[in-house]
């Protein structure tokens, strides 16, 4: 019988083990069960894209589970958003524009054939780019979302998988990443070329950087301060999917979430991931601050909050709360801290807290085996 119960804490130790092995300042806080190819994220809403439907899902309420608010038969790989449109970038060699005014009843108001499957779009302004794998970067026009057409079309070196946009230059990343100055969109000009050795699928950019997911690269920074040269500066190996920049962190897909710090942007240092074991891996990525939305395909759609260090780890999902802190009066801080567990900004359990700032976890209300933290201030 000792045995028995031996072998059985051993086999406890070695679970636990294993889950703190598949994450690090980072919790997974709502799935949203449906395929997910590309997400975007504004306004207490997720907009997300599968093979068969444009769905809209509301966040608004961080302790419940996201709810599907409404849908309509959109099929896509990947969207954009702007204002009261979202642009799909569709298997049928179309741009879809659909209206989501009305979160609950988006509604498809436009199209434009592209003449081939676009892999990649983004917006600014009234013009939507789209990288169209082998016929370049398409220019359309969407002054008119009912009535949206091509406007201009530019070649790229090899095929063009995904495109971002900042300032005046489209960011087209391929077989190189292809700066685009966009000053005057109905004409645009190639700038500089980066060869990237493999075939970019994900890009973003931040300032004088680039962020850019590859095949068989992993990870690489571009530098692009200067347009007409821009230069590779950082790579790391890795299988990874889509990537995002909000505030000073990256946060990109690998079977999960890997968060990077960009307190030096062009070399990201990773400070926490989340692992879901048995994906395939990540398609697109949304950030919202400290908030990542990963479309993982077949697991769906998947979200993370990166706390930092400081918070204790767990298996369990836990609901994420408003980005702001309670502030509590002192006399009021024990009564209401007493109602959970209470820790340190270095993940140290406190008995009885005093003044300065502490992260309470309580158990969640509405889920079963879950729990969420709330950040708590306590002032002098």
């Amino acid at each position: 019988m000792e045995r028995l119960a031996f072998a059985f804490c051993l086999i406890l130790l070695l679970i636990s083990a294993g889950i703190a092995q598949d994450s690090m300042n980072v919790r997974r806080v709502g799935v949203f069960a449906s395929l997910a190819g590309d997400v975007k994220v504004r306004g207490g809403y997720a907009y997300l894209v599968g093979d068969s439907m444009f769905r809209v899902i509301s966040m608004a309420d961080p302790e419940h589970p996201p709810v599907e608010v409404g849908s309509v038969g959109v099929p896509g790989t990947r969207l954009a958003v702007q204002g009261d449109y979202a642009y799909v970038a569709s298997d049928s060699e179309r741009l879809r524009v659909v209206s989501i005014a009305d979160p609950a009843n988006p509604v498809e108001v436009g199209r434009c054939d592209i003449h081939r499957a676009p892999q990649g779009v983004a917006v600014s302004g009234d013009y939507v780019y789209v990288a169209a794998t082998d016929s370049g970067l398409g220019v359309i026009s969407v002054a008119d979302p009912t009535n949206p057409v091509e406007v201009a079309r530019i070649d790229t070196i090899g095929l063009a998988y995904a495109v971002a946009v900042s300032g005046n230059h489209a960011y087209v990343f391929g077989e190189a990443l292809s700066v685009v100055e966009i000053s005057d969109p109905e004409h645009p000009v190639t700038l500089g070329r980066c060869n990237i050795r493999s075939w970019a699928t994900y890009g973003d950019v931040s300032g004088y950087y680039a962020y850019v997911v590859t095949y068989t690269n992993g990870l690489v920074v571009i530098r692009v301060a200067d347009p007409s040269h821009p230069v590779q500066v950082w790579q790391q190996n890795g299988g990874y999917g889509g990537v995002a920049v909000a505030s000073s962190y990256l946060y990109v897909g690998a079977k999960g979430v890997k968060v990077f710090s960009l307190a030096d942007p062009g070399s990201p240092a990773e400070i926490g991931h989340y692992t879901i074991t048995g994906t395939a891996g990540a398609a697109g990525v949304a950030a919202d601050d400290d908030c990542a939305y990963v479309a993982c395909s077949w697991a769906g759609l998947q979200m993370f909050q990166y706390y930092g260090p400081g918070v204790e780890e767990t298996a369990n999902a836990e609901r994420r709360t408003s980005s702001g802190a309670t502030i509590l009066s002192p006399a009021s801080a024990a009564r209401h801290l007493a109602s959970g567990a209470v820790f340190d900004a270095l993940g140290r359990r406190v008995m009885a807290p005093r003044s300065g700032v502490f992260f309470m976890r309580q158990a969640s209300s509405v889920m079963r085996d879950a729990s969420y933290v709330t950040k708590v201030v306590v002032p002098r």
